[in-house]
């Protein structure tokens, strides 16, 4: 699991490049709309799971896949091969965690029937 919290470290993941544009995006916002120190205040992360192991160690930031509800869950349309998903989950009224993910891992979740393909 990799941990996004500045734009700094988007360039150096190997992703399909829609991937690192929807995280850049997404981290912009974070950085413009929360002036803060990522652990203690409002915001959020981004984190890109890379394999099934990852999905338990999502409860390190208090997030239970089983028990989580997604505000959304969006395909990352992208020309490669392989399909990249989008999930938004808010852990308090001011904190969130935008998970990034394979279509393949999404299938091992709960989560897996509420794909908005918009």
């Amino acid at each position: 699991m990799i941990k996004i919290t500045n734009q700094n470290q988007i360039s150096a993941l190997s992703l399909p490049i829609e991937v690192k544009d929807r995280i850049t995006k997404t981290i912009k916002i974070f950085e413009e709309s929360y002036d803060r120190t990522i652990y203690h205040d409002e915001g959020g992360f981004v984190v890109l799971l890379e394999d099934i192991a990852d999905l338990k160690k999502l409860e390190e930031y208090h997030l239970y896949v089983e028990s989580a509800i997604p505000e959304y869950v969006e395909m990352i349309k992208n020309k490669d091969k392989q399909t990249y998903v989008e999930t938004l989950i808010l852990l308090n009224s001011d904190f969130s965690i935008v998970i990034i993910m394979t279509k393949e891992m999404l299938e091992l979740t709960p989560w897996k029937n509420q794909i908005n393909n918009n």
